[in-house]
């Protein structure tokens, strides 16, 4: 397994939401779904850069549009083009806009108020590019 993936069978999953609710809708969701994850929440994408180059690398951000200072369109982009977010291995977390807003950057939305069939999807997809991304340092795609 590569290092950052080393020995774990869960999901890193970084949740930036500023509304406790919001936070507390989701984390519901994702304890439906029976998948395991290892749940992180920060309040301002300013507090998430923390994460950023640091030995914490995320399968998956879970970004809410509407947050204080920087906006969520806007760390949404630095996530996708900043290889910081990056493990060592060079995969970038899968990004997921957490909104009721259409089109916004990322890779996936999940909507609110979220159903644990969408936040399921989600998860797994985030587990298939970590095993992709295991065979590929493995050599086995």
């Amino acid at each position: 397994q590569p290092p950052w993936h080393a020995g774990r069978d869960d999901i890193r999953l970084l949740l930036v939401d500023d509304d406790d609710w919001d936070c507390a809708a989701l984390h519901m969701a994702v304890e439906q779904t029976g998948v395991p994850v290892e749940w992180r929440a920060v309040h301002s994408a300013e507090e998430a850069e923390q994460w950023r180059g640091g030995g914490y690398v995320p399968d998956l951000i879970v970004i809410d549009n509407g947050l204080p200072g920087m906006q969520g369109d806007e760390f949404a982009g630095i996530v996708l083009s900043d290889p910081l977010w990056c493990s060592p291995e060079g995969l970038r977390p899968l990004v997921v806009r957490y909104t009721g807003q259409d089109d916004p950057k990322g890779d996936a939305v999940i909507r609110k108020p979220p159903s644990a069939e969408m936040v399921r999807t989600i998860l797994l997809a985030a587990q298939l590019l970590s095993v992709i991304a295991m065979m590929a340092v493995a050599g086995g795609v």
